[in-house]
């Protein structure tokens, strides 16, 4: 199989949940993991994502890239969407956040999904130890092409937490149909 996929994490001074997260990527089955190309965009981190997961066992049998911004300016989180989807080298895109675990049967259904329509954009349910969802602003899967159509992600929103998905989101949907995916994740 050939990479279908790119699942781009962004990370930010989380050392412990970047670990887990890692580890259990390299948890997932083979036919799963063989289409997918992890990225981690370490959003100028004290302890670098690479220094964070250096020591996890295995790690050389993921396909992983780590790419850092330097520069720490407060919730930059568009910046790393950004730079994530302008390296990411496959035509389908992931976006999420670290502290999403993106389970190996969601995995699934979301390769299932790529190819099918490449005017749409997805975007799915979390759901939460107690049984609730509600829908991440900033999990969404999408072509490439279309993020950069729709002008990515807004750098003006640097500094302001929680906008840059929800204003990227609104943008998007003057393009492109959205389409919100039940309990997938």
């Amino acid at each position: 199989h050939s990479k279908l996929l790119t699942v781009i994490l962004t990370y930010y001074n989380q050392v412990n949940v970047l670990e887990k997260q890692v580890k259990y990527w390299l948890d997932l089955a083979g036919d799963v993991t063989r289409r997918i190309t992890f990225l981690i965009v370490d959003d100028g981190s004290e302890k670098s994502a690479a220094e964070a997961v250096k020591h996890v066992p295995n790690i050389e049998d993921l396909s992983l890239q780590i790419f850092r911004i330097h520069e720490d300016k407060y919730c930059n989180i568009g910046g790393a969407r950004n730079l994530g989807s302008l390296v990411a080298f496959t035509e389908w895109i992931l976006h999420t956040d670290v502290d999403i675990v993106l389970r190996e049967d969601a995995l699934r259904r979301i390769l299932q999904i790529i190819g099918r329509d490449k005017r749409k954009i997805h975007r799915f349910n979390r759901q939460y130890e107690n049984g609730s969802t509600k829908i991440h602003p900033g999990t969404m899967l999408l072509p490439r092409s279309l993020y950069w159509e729709v002008g990515g992600c807004d750098e003006d929103f640097v500094g302001n937490y929680g906008q840059t998905d929800v204003h990227f989101l609104y943008r998007a949907e003057k393009v492109v149909p959205v389409k919100t995916h039940k309990n997938i994740m």
